[in-house]
């Protein structure tokens, strides 16, 4: 495999590796440390698991199409993550809890920062080969995890905030 197609595949499963572990924490913190999420913390969600969803296709069929959804989805992220630090509240009427002294808000706000700036490194070297083969236990993978999250925030969303969110 030439150097630029695996540093390209590396790019793009690391990016969708730093996405889905975010989401993840946020469930944790969800469900495991019960800090029940704003409308703007399901907002932010909702732009990470758009961008992680356009890695998985750009990783089967890579084209700037796909990369453009993904860095409008980060951008959404960002500007919603700015609005929210903006505001000052956050699951349950503080920023609370923090990581490493810094709001959630703060750290979507950075993780949709690097997301654009590895979207826009994702353009520069994109092939138009496919990453992954048809039949890649990576893509199963990834694509168990992405139904996973998907379904787990649907659920999550309906159980706290009901229909009528």
């Amino acid at each position: 495999m030439h150097w630029k197609k695996k540093f390209d595949l590396i790019l793009h499963l690391s990016f969708y590796t730093v996405l889905i572990l975010v989401l993840f924490g946020g469930y944790f913190i969800e469900f495991i440390l019960n800090h029940e999420p704003c409308a703007l913390c399901y907002l932010q969600r909702l732009g990470m698991v758009l961008a992680s969803l356009c890695i998985l296709i750009n990783l089967r069929t890579p084209s700037s199409k796909s990369l453009g959804v993904c860095l409008l989805a980060a951008l959404f992220g960002a500007l919603v993550a700015l609005r929210h630090n903006s505001l000052k509240f956050c699951c349950g009427g503080s920023m609370q809890p923090q990581i490493l002294g810094k709001s959630l808000p703060t750290w979507a706000f950075t993780v949709f920062g690097f997301s654009m700036i590895a979207v826009a490194i994702l353009l520069l070297v994109n092939d138009r080969d496919p990453l992954l083969p048809q039949k890649s236990t990576i893509f199963r993978v990834a694509f168990v995890l992405i139904s996973l999250v998907l379904l787990v925030g649907i659920l999550s969303t309906l159980l706290t905030r009901g229909f009528g969110f």
